[in-house]
């Protein structure tokens, strides 16, 4: 079949193990080898690697420190020519986000912070997250 100059995407959910980070990575490797061989671009949900209802436990260095290490193990283990967008907890300048890797080729092309931080209703993640705003503007993070 002709392609057409199509863009094939994928928007994966998985059955994630609240805090933890290596289960989550087993379900996330598995969703990335059932896509079509020809799938271009993975997206999973936020806070994929450790689970978003975590609540206090996101203040631990050992499920921060976990989540950061089955991040670059799931880089490695990415097919070729397909990006991934992988949501898990980052610690930069001593405050907590919620972020997004962006990864292709074995590398990680980038981190989008999570700007707007709900706390309303069911949501308070304002507990544990910082607003991407509040960073300074030559903040650098280094994830290798």
């Amino acid at each position: 079949m002709h392609r057409y100059s199509y863009y094939k995407t994928a928007a994966c959910t998985l059955n994630v193990s609240i805090g933890d980070p290596q289960a989550n990575k087993e379900e996330i490797l598995k969703c990335i080898q059932e896509l079509d061989s020809d799938t271009q671009l993975v997206v999973f949900p936020e806070l994929c690697i450790t689970g978003y209802t975590c609540q206090d436990l996101f203040y631990e260095h050992t499920l921060l420190n976990k989540a950061k290490q089955v991040l670059f193990e799931i880089v490695e283990e990415l097919p070729e020519n397909l990006v991934a967008v992988l949501g898990l907890p980052l610690e930069i300048d001593n405050k907590l986000y919620n972020c997004a890797a962006i990864c292709f080729n074995h590398d990680i092309l980038g981190i989008q912070v999570k700007t707007y931080i709900p706390s309303y209703n069911e949501f308070y993640e304002t507990r544990w997250f910082s607003s991407a705003s509040e960073l300074k503007e030559s903040t650098t993070f280094t994830y290798k």
